[in-house]
């Protein structure tokens, strides 16, 4: 009974040195998708900054057919007040 004890406790620390390397790798790679990640997000910011500079509104179109030009379709969010 007592031998069975032991096997089973050296069972658990072998598993535990096991997880704990997965954990490590785990980690380890973690840091290397957060780089990854930071780069892909840097070129989406990159590219759209591109996109905006290069369209600038060229795709505008009006959905409202009683508007006549393109300054009567759009509108502001915030009105000023004038006296």
């Amino acid at each position: 009974m007592m031998m069975m004890l032991l096997l089973m406790m050296v069972d658990i620390v072998a598993a535990c040195l096991r997880c704990q390397a997965v954990f490590d790798c785990v980690v380890n790679s973690l840091k290397n998708v957060v780089n990854i990640m930071v780069v892909y997000m840097l070129f989406h910011f990159i590219f759209a900054v591109i996109a905006v500079q290069l369209f600038k509104g060229r795709f505008f179109h009006c959905t409202d057919d009683s508007k006549d030009t393109e300054e009567k379709c759009r509108y502001t969010l915030f009105r000023t007040k004038t006296t």
